[in-house]
């Protein structure tokens, strides 16, 4: 997992890449455990992107990234 750049703004690039083609979803949390964003991606075993967050606070959050034979997480920081 690449995230960049950090802090930043509530928009940010990413990118993934796994062991196998698979199904996954990649989610950003806020530090109160809301869901913030959400990507699908299907039958891949990388994926590179924007995400953007809308109307973000300043503060912690969560990136996670779910699928069918691996998880991951990593904290970042989003400034005003």
């Amino acid at each position: 997992m690449l995230l960049y750049p950090d802090p930043n703004n509530g928009s940010f690039n990413f990118s993934v890449r796994l062991f196998a083609k698979q199904d996954f979803v990649i989610l950003a949390y806020d530090a109160n455990g809301y869901e913030r964003a959400r990507v699908p991606v299907h039958d891949a075993d990388e994926w590179s992107g924007q995400i953007v967050i809308p109307n973000a606070v300043p503060g912690n959050y969560v990136l996670r990234v779910i699928a069918s034979f691996d998880s991951a997480e990593q904290i970042f920081v989003i400034t005003q």
